[in-house]
């Protein structure tokens, strides 16, 4: 488990349930941070409901404030999460591209009566992966 700084909390507990409307942060700013190496940690405790539930979450980053899903789309879950692969801890790795400051965590959910309970989400160091500045092409 990656460790936790407050500051880069994106969900929180306040934020309730993660049902039906999805959720979608407030930006974040990561001026001054490395350029790679960086993970977003999703922990979803349980989930509730009907049947055939879905989860997608996304990271879109921008230059400039006014971040939207219409940004640069930096990283996604690699798989759709259904109903037994939702609950756990899930660490999406991405890099932030030189004059990226601005990042939104967006989670889309599907399916009926949809409850995925109290999920936090933090921007961590990506477990493994030495943060970097260097700029790495590909």
């Amino acid at each position: 488990m990656a460790t936790k700084d407050a500051n880069l909390q994106l969900r929180f507990t306040s934020d309730g349930s993660l049902n039906s409307d999805g959720f979608t942060s407030s930006e974040l700013r990561l001026k001054g941070a490395p350029l790679e190496g960086y993970a977003v940690e999703v922990m979803v405790p349980a989930e509730g409901g009907a049947t055939d539930r879905t989860l997608d979450i996304y990271i879109f980053g921008a230059t400039a404030t006014g971040v939207t899903s219409a940004s640069g789309l930096l990283a996604q879950t690699p798989v759709q999460l259904v109903d037994t692969t939702a609950i756990g801890t899930h660490i999406i790795p991405f890099n932030l591209p030189d004059g990226y400051e601005y990042i939104v965590l967006k989670m889309d959910t599907g399916g009926t009566s949809v409850d995925f309970s109290v999920v936090l989400a933090y921007v961590v160091e990506n477990v493994g992966v030495k943060p970097s500045r260097s700029i790495h092409f590909g």
